[in-house]
């Protein structure tokens, strides 16, 4: 399967402004507030999560596709070795003629190796570089998903410009023991030995 193909595939099946508003436990909370023209963001992290998307960047530009930013923060007592966010765009319309089970667009993008995300519990290594208590760092849109997202656009006969607003939550991180959070909210554990090498890290 080529490249595009298996990132359209990932589409389907998966399915942040300056200023963050303050959350209620009743409702998702609105990142940005601008006018119905501009670009809106909807942070629906579980409160749960020890992070925090702080701003979106970019969203009102001709190319905000490519140059969307999420700026996320590690709110932890500890470094933050890898962390996943999930984008969906519900003016988009569900699709049914992969099975035909209705699918909205979605896509992720994450910090961190990748072996985290396909592997919960996944042990930090000493080349692994975390984010540490009270850093911010920034996350796009990986190059090699942009094609089969635009793609996926197209096929829906959705431009760029109808896709009004986004809706986002932090999907999964790990620490360093192999501990962290995955599908939004559900906490995973640490092995029961940890391995030498994670030891060294977190002494580092």
């Amino acid at each position: 399967m080529s490249k595009l193909g298996l990132a359209a595939l990932i589409l389907l099946f998966f399915g942040v402004s300056a200023v963050v508003m303050p959350r209620r436990a009743d409702q998702s909370t609105w990142i940005t507030q601008t006018p119905s023209k501009k670009r809106k963001v909807i942070d629906i992290t579980n409160r749960s999560i020890p992070a925090a998307i702080t701003a979106v960047n970019n969203l009102d530009k001709d190319t905000w596709l490519d140059d969307v930013e999420f700026e996320i923060e590690n709110r932890s007592n500890r470094p933050i070795y890898h962390l996943m966010i999930m984008i969906t765009f519900p003016d988009v319309p569900k699709r049914t003629d992969l099975d035909g089970v209705p699918r909205g667009l979605a896509v992720t993008a994450q910090y961190g190796r990748r072996d985290f995300a396909g592997h919960p519990g996944e042990l930090a290594k000493p080349e692994d570089v975390p984010i540490k208590v009270g850093e911010k760092v920034l996350l796009r849109i990986p190059t090699e998903l942009l094609s089969g997202l635009k793609d996926d656009l197209t096929k829906r006969n959705v431009p760029e410009s109808a896709t009004m607003r986004l809706r986002v939550r932090i999907e999964q991180l790990s620490f360093v023991d192999g501990s962290g959070y995955r599908a939004g909210s559900v906490p995973f554990y640490p092995r029961s030995e940890m391995s030498s090498v994670a030891g060294e890290v977190e002494d580092a």
